[in-house]
């Protein structure tokens, strides 16, 4: 068989050559490309004088995309449960409104109640930088495939030969022109707090904001120290970071922080009492609470921090943190202290001694841990029928098929909040990130994954059940309506001012 390039359809072979037919006098720029010396190389030989005598192309197949599901895979991978355990001591205090990183549910989809063990951050979160962030469709993330036709490959003209029009010398003589330099593309650099309550972040909002506006997103993971914002200090480049109220607050009176606006809000005006700070949105809420075991008290059920504080109504052990910073708060509570002068009176000898009194009722009671995961083992063991705890723990203990009652009364509740730091790269674009992380969509997201209280009552009506165990949220969540009724929202620049004076009384009270 006679094998005659200039009657082969050249198209066919590769979607990237022109659409004209390939010719003798094409040879020239066929040379100059790396493209079409393999297929010289390999395609002519095999294809063009192959024994068939016929030289017939298959269509490189489509291109996919992934697009942004509305609700990825629930999944995210389980932190090291003894990772930054804080609480309310100086080894376990959760730093500055920092949520607690709790783990969660396990991924063995054969038990919806096999939950790894969580546990909260370090005090004072650090900033370490890992590599930058996947593609938006992490394997977390459900995503749908959308082929991407390719316009030569789809060409009707893949079957038969036509014949070639004879190029011109002027056609062969000129180079190909040089491909034009591609825009640089922006990258946003965001920081977030470590752990699965992290992770959710990135792939319900980070993830999502990637794809949506088709930028890089590198993440850098918080987990031990507070963020340095001072000028000159964010080498980094941060554009955006997740804060405590703490930080947020001494950010903005040092200048660190950008001023936000009401359109850096969204839409809607449905934000909690509190999370619209001048230089930081927040978006969830954890809190500090006391955990009954149901079990032990099945005739009468405990239902107030007064319960807690007596062993004679309610006998039993209690297992609790030595630590003053949450427990001073709920021993005033519980001796009938209204939530909004719980701060003044913490501040005086009298009130301290009020907080200690109510502590002395049930001191025999009281088995001393140093961190709440410590304190939830027990209460698990069945060897106290009363913990404290934060409420994402006692979510995943009760997912585990604990007999865990949450005591909502005297919840003590903080956020965390987004903000920009005033030296960001990219401000408007980190507002744009912002906005997009506060709308109700994402929080009622990340809520059905880690089971922190959405700030916007939005999404709190979005925030239905956990995407895995299937358990209503609501029982569950900090900022639900019913769980707030007697809510004290922690103030923490107060703990920073006084948490010297606090320790040494608790210390001396201890000791007694």
């Amino acid at each position: 068989m006679h094998c005659d390039i200039s009657q082969f359809p050249f198209r066919m072979l590769h979607a990237d050559l022109p659409p004209k037919n390939f010719g003798p006098g094409s040879l020239a720029r066929l040379g100059r490309s790396r493209l079409m010396a393999s297929v010289l190389a390999a395609g002519l030989a095999a294809l063009v004088c192959g024994t068939s005598g016929q030289a017939t192309a298959q269509p490189s197949p489509p291109e996919t995309e992934a697009s942004d599901a509305v609700q990825p895979a629930p999944e995210v991978p389980a932190p090291d449960e003894d990772a930054g355990e804080a609480a309310a001591s100086q080894t376990e205090n959760e730093p500055a409104g920092n949520p607690e990183v709790e783990a969660d549910i396990a991924k063995d989809a054969d038990a919806a109640s096999d939950v790894a063990a969580p546990a909260e951050p370090a005090n004072e979160p650090a900033v370490s930088e890992p590599a930058p962030s996947q593609d938006a469709a992490s394997e977390d993330t459900a995503t749908d495939t959308q082929p991407t036709e390719n316009a030569d490959t789809a060409s009707d003209d893949t079957t038969a030969p036509v014949q070639p029009e004879a190029p011109s010398a002027e056609a062969v003589a000129t180079p190909a022109p040089e491909p034009e330099p591609a825009a640089e593309s922006k990258t946003l650099k965001i920081a977030t707090w470590s752990g699965a309550f992290g992770e959710a972040e990135k792939s319900v909002v980070i993830d999502r904001f990637s794809a949506e506006k088709s930028i890089d997103v590198h993440v850098i993971t918080r987990d031990g120290k507070r963020l340095d914002l001072s000028k000159g200090a964010n080498r980094g480049g941060l554009d955006a970071t997740e804060l405590s109220a703490l930080e947020v607050d001494e950010g903005c009176k040092s200048g660190q922080l950008a001023k936000l606006t009401s359109e850096d809000l969204g839409s809607g005006n449905d934000f909690m009492q509190g999370s619209v700070l001048p230089c930081g949105i927040g978006s969830f809420a954890w809190a500090h609470v006391f955990v009954a075991n149901r079990d032990a008290f099945q005739k009468k059920e405990p239902g107030s921090l007064s319960n807690v504080f007596d062993s004679k109504a309610f006998p039993g052990k209690r297992a609790l943190i030595k630590a003053p910073k949450f427990l001073m708060e709920a021993a005033l509570i519980a001796d009938g202290a209204k939530v909004e002068e719980i701060y003044e009176l913490l501040a005086t000898e009298d009130g301290r001694a009020r907080a200690f009194g109510r502590l002395d009722a049930i001191k025999a009671d009281i088995i001393w841990f140093d961190s709440s995961a410590a304190a939830m083992k027990a209460f698990n063991s069945g060897e106290a029928v009363f913990a404290q705890t934060f409420s994402g723990r006692a979510f995943f203990d009760a997912a585990r098929g604990h007999p865990v009652d949450i005591i909502w009364d005297g919840q003590i509740y903080t956020m965390t909040y987004w903000g920009i730091p005033a030296d960001a790269k990219n401000p408007e674009l980190a507002r744009e990130f912002v906005r997009f992380a506060t709308e109700p969509q994402q929080l009622a997201g990340v809520a059905q994954r880690f089971p922190y209280g959405p700030t916007r009552t939005a999404a709190l009506a979005l925030s239905k059940r956990h995407l895995i165990s299937g358990i209503d949220l609501e029982p569950y969540l900090a900022t639900a309506p019913d769980n707030m009724k007697n809510a004290l929202a922690l103030d923490e620049v107060w703990w920073r001012d006084n948490d010297e004076v606090l320790e040494t009384a608790f210390d001396a009270w201890l000791s007694k």
